[in-house]
């Protein structure tokens, strides 16, 4: 997992630097935050994103799945990027909202389901980040091929907050 890239900088460090580490590590699947690689405004907080263009980098990459956060439907790409299969925003934020929150790649034998959630310190709308990820693992274990890994990308604020969340739903 790689987060959170930001701007056309960040994504040129990760073309320059993921051959370097998938040779050194070997991972099965690479999953990055790439919320902010498109600087879409004047501010970093109030416009960021992320583009058609610096997805097709990340994916040429061989990334597996790209999450996002509060920055999700930022920029004027948003509805396209998040029409992508693999590409996902929080998904316990607005069932009507655009793109969706949970995915699962590989093959069988090595699948892993990637869901993508935010705390409400990140944004105050949020439903509650446990009942949906509860929700969605529901679901996984009664169809006929759940993943036999799960990553949870939490997108929050304090540390704190992220720690007790995984502490509560490790396992």
């Amino acid at each position: 997992f790689i987060g959170d890239v930001v701007g056309g900088a960040g994504v040129a460090m990760l073309e320059q630097q993921v051959p370097r580490l998938r040779g050194l590590h070997e991972p099965h699947f690479l999953v990055v935050n790439a919320e902010n690689a498109a600087l879409s405004g004047e501010n970093p907080m109030h416009g960021a994103g992320m583009a058609p263009s610096d997805l097709d980098r990340l994916f040429a990459l061989g990334v597996d799945v790209i999450t996002g956060g509060n920055h999700s439907w930022d920029g004027p790409h948003a509805a396209e990027v998040l029409s992508r299969p693999r590409v996902l925003r929080p998904m316990n934020y607005g069932r009507a909202a655009a793109g969706c929150g949970a995915v699962i790649v590989g093959e069988p034998g090595r699948r892993l389901g990637v869901v993508n959630l935010a705390s409400r310190t990140a944004m105050a709308y949020a439903d509650t980040p446990h009942d949906a990820l509860q929700a969605q693992l529901r679901t996984w274990q009664a169809s006929a091929e759940p993943p036999d890994l799960v990553l949870v990308d939490l997108h929050g604020e304090p540390v704190s907050e992220k720690q007790i969340f995984a502490f509560a739903v490790a396992g």
